[in-house]
């Protein structure tokens, strides 16, 4: 369980990374920010590429980031925000991808939440019950 100043954190780190995205072919910027160990929180941004199978999503843009810089170490907890431009253009709910959910069992603990900005706190088992994992 988070505490709530921590996940309001979380979120705003979100909120504000989703304002740095790259995405001038969808117009929906995604920001996520994951939580390390320490209360370290470190947030990216969608990037699109012409070639569409080249874009990165938010939440592995994160995940990558905090590995790169911070090393690989277990990743407390990650939200999620879209911010759309044009009609209807606001924060709202958007729900990882099956790569993401992939990365995110990677990194996190079953247990760990990933809060998606208006909709809710899920854990990573239930986005994801049973991720690949590679013959021992």
């Amino acid at each position: 369980m988070l505490d709530a100043s921590v996940r309001a954190a979380l979120i705003d780190r979100a909120r504000a990374a989703a304002r740095g995205a790259y995405a001038p072919y969808s117009g929906v910027c995604v920001g996520a920010a994951v939580l390390l160990p320490g209360g370290v929180i470190v947030g990216a941004a969608n990037i699109e590429n012409a070639a569409q199978n080249l874009n990165c999503c938010a939440e592995r843009a994160a995940i990558y980031a905090a590995v790169s810089v911070h090393g690989v170490q277990r990743i407390q907890a990650l939200a999620v925000s879209m911010l759309c431009e044009g009609e209807g253009a606001g924060h709202g709910p958007i729900s990882p991808c099956g790569p993401c959910r992939q990365v995110m069992a990677e990194f996190m603990d079953a247990e760990a939440p990933v809060i998606v900005d208006g909709d809710g706190a899920y854990a990573v088992g239930e986005l994801l019950p049973n991720p690949y994992r590679p013959a021992s």
